[in-house]
């Protein structure tokens, strides 16, 4: 398939609405799903709802609300549907308050009384069934405060403590305030940052928003809702309380297998919990359930399904089949479902996520002999995962059915930090190199030299209050650095911390002391130029663009990449497929994905044919990564040793001889793989990780 035959019109958008008119006059109270339908009849059960009815979703278990939540959020965005979720954290386990999650339900409990609740709120059985606060008690707990408001400060802390509010040194938590002469720091949930309250006498001098973990202020604000700490309720000794169904009036509620719900309120609930959860039902006047199409026939409906998940089917046939290769796995299956879907006269739309997908998919089309088509086309389109939907003809699969690597599972949940202001990105990035600064540090100003670092005034100029740096020189002579210009001070890293000197404002021993530091660094700028421009020079071996082997290797990877790594990942294979030798610095802190970037670049290049080598300083680190890489590598014909003080000479003898040849694709070892006895078939990579421990 040609690029240019990339679609961008909304297809699943015409056809859901079509599927969403068959389906108005459907009557049926228990409906058939698998696994990759389940948000999808969710939705169109939002969207077939009579006019502002909202509902409540339970499920099984917290993990298939999460999952449900998320594909749900997709699966409106494609039909173009605008709808509101929530998910609702747990409550109780057992009846034992879950504290971590107090805050985050009293968040939700606030947006299910305002005026805008959410349109549909998913959670497990447990979570709904969890004891709330009253649901009056609660509204009316709140404290809304602005700026000029007169407010006796003994009597706010009493409220804030009898709303569950923990008084502490610094409010750096959700459901946290803490009190320092005429400021009071409350961190409610809801807030996005904490609020600091500062007083002149009962009135509200100024609120402001600061970072919990700094504590530097971000911007000022006019007014902050206060709410009470907790979502849950420790009930004892009762068999009626509160729970989340008395936050939900007139809502209608959909229950996903009814019959794992009640073995997990069996399992996990405490002593009368199966019976709230059969009054639970009966507050709604209506009542969906969705099930699988066994549990329908063993209740007597039958089981018409209008869409139907994809990945169930293809994965059933997977495990019948006996083969080694996932790309072979890959032709039979998918190529020749959608093979068979164009015989029926069924419209194909293949989903690209990201236009790159679609060159994935046009060779895939091209290496199964796929021919060009009209009912067959390639659309930008973000779906969850692939469905048919029979009456409408029309077949929906993504790269998850197309590359079967993906078929094992889901996508994981993919989590949307929300986009933070712009002034709180500013002030953090301003601050980055004070993390580490106490007061009465040695610290170097770039324009003045070396100073001590007295901590953070509040410096008043023609009428503004400006945070600065304050900062002591030689004499006892002191400047104010405004907090924006924190870049400009960093710690003191010399070797001589007590006898350093301060420097002198005005003097110019500090200018030429920058002009000789200045000097060293351009000779040794100009002798890295000269050996870059060596390596530069030198010949490289190009490697060939991704193939889909490529990415259906990336695709298993069973978390989200990063921003980081995905920069550093494509920067990579930029280098790779150059022409010049690539000689590139990985950074990153422990557990940040370094690994993963790797092994990428490995498989690149065991794909083209080549072998690759990983040097670690340890032989633990060895074991470590041998374990890492035959997990990764567990689905693709690759073959990895490692060579460390643990082999065997006789072992050591195989593996160097299969190197030689050219059957080991990827070995990893110590220093033992820089000895004259290594010898390589074709080395195509050496990654070398934490290199500065080699002391070379």
């Amino acid at each position: 398939m040609k690029k240019s035959q990339l679609k961008k019109e909304n297809k699943f958008k015409n056809i859901f609405s079509s599927y969403l008119r068959a389906m108005r006059k459907e009557t049926k109270k228990r409906i058939p799903v698998d696994e990759d339908t389940t948000a999808l009849e969710l939705l169109r059960l939002c969207m077939s709802a009579p006019k502002g009815t909202k509902m409540l979703f339970a499920a099984p278990s917290y993990a298939i609300a999460e999952q449900t939540e998320h594909e749900l959020r997709i699966w409106a965005e494609a039909a173009g549907h605008p709808l509101t979720s929530a998910l609702l954290p747990e409550g109780s386990w057992r009846d034992t308050v879950t504290l971590d999650c107090e805050s985050a339900r009293a968040e939700l409990l606030e947006r299910m009384t305002s005026e805008n609740p959410p349109d549909i709120v998913v959670g497990s059985v447990l979570a709904f069934l969890s004891p709330t606060p009253d649901p009056d008690e609660f509204q009316g707990a709140g404290i809304i405060l602005h700026r000029g408001d007169s407010v006796d400060m003994a009597k706010l802390v009493k409220r804030l403590v009898s709303l569950g509010y923990d008084d502490e040194p610094q409010a750096a938590s959700s459901g946290e305030f803490s009190k320092r002469g005429g400021i009071l720091d409350v961190f409610s949930p809801g807030m996005k940052l904490p609020v600091r309250i500062e007083f002149f006498g009962d009135e509200i001098d100024s609120l402001r928003e600061y970072t919990p973990d700094n504590g530097r202020s971000v911007r000022e604000i006019d007014s902050c809702k206060i709410i009470a700490r907790s979502g849950c309720e420790q009930v004892e000794g009762t068999d009626e309380y509160f729970d989340f169904s008395d936050y939900a009036p007139d809502r209608a509620l959909v229950v996903e297998s009814p019959d794992d719900c009640a073995e997990s309120v069996r399992k996990y609930g405490g002593g009368r919990t199966a019976e709230h959860w059969e009054a639970f039902q009966k507050k709604f006047a209506s009542v969906h359930i969705l099930e699988s199409e066994v549990d329908c026939i063993e209740h007597g409906e039958k089981p018409d399904r209008s869409c139907i998940g994809v990945s169930p089917a293809l994965r059933a046939s997977a495990d019948e089949e006996e083969r080694d290769s996932v790309t072979e796995i890959s032709r039979k299956l998918s190529a020749e479902f959608v093979g068979h879907a164009l015989e029926d006269g069924m419209e194909v739309i293949l989903a690209a996520h990201k236009d790159s997908d679609s060159e994935h998919i046009a060779e895939w089309l091209r290496e199964n002999s796929i021919p060009e088509s009209e009912k067959l086309s390639v659309e930008r389109l973000h779906i969850p995962c692939g469905v048919m939907f029979p009456k409408q003809k029309a077949l929906f699969l993504t790269e998850r059915e197309l590359f079967p690597a993906c078929l094992r599972g889901k996508d994981r949940v993919r989590t949307v930090d929300e986009t933070e202001e712009d002034l709180v990105k500013a002030s953090r990035t301003e601050l980055e190199n004070m993390a580490d600064i106490e007061v009465g540090d040695l610290t170097v100003h770039l324009n003045y030299g070396l100073c001590l670092y007295r901590g953070i005034k509040t410096v008043r100029s023609a009428g503004s209050a400006i945070e600065s740096l304050e900062l002591e020189f030689a004499d006892e002579k002191v400047i104010y650095v405004p907090v924006w210009q924190a870049h400009l001070v960093s710690r003191y890293v010399g070797s001589h911390l007590k006898g350093a000197q301060l420097s002198k404002l005005g003097s110019s021993r500090w200018a030429k002391a920058r002009e000789e530091a200045a000097g060293s660094a351009k000779g040794l700028a100009c002798e890295m130029l000269r050996m870059q421009a060596i390596r530069k020079a030198s010949p490289g071996m190009p490697f060939p663009k991704d193939g889909y082997d490529q990415k259906l290797f990336e695709d298993s990877f069973p978390y989200d990449e990063t921003e980081g790594q995905k920069k550093a990942i494509e920067e990579i294979k930029r280098d790779m497929e150059s022409s010049r030798p690539m000689d590139r610095l990985l950074c990153g802190d422990v557990g940040y994905g370094k690994t993963e970037v790797a092994l990428r670049a490995v498989m690149k290049c065991i794909l083209d044919g080549k072998q690759a080598a990983i040097l670690v300083p340890t032989t633990v680190l060895a074991q470590q990564h041998y374990a890492t890489a035959q997990s990764r590598f567990r689905s693709f014909p690759v073959t990895i040793e490692v060579l460390s003080r643990f082999t065997t000479p006789k072992e050591q003898k195989r593996i160097l001889s299969n190197l030689a040849e050219g059957r080991v694709d990827l070995i990893i070892g110590t220093h033992k793989l820089i000895q004259k006895s290594v010898k390589f078939h074709d080395l195509g990579l050496l990654v070398i990780d934490e290199e500065q421990r080699f002391g070379v």
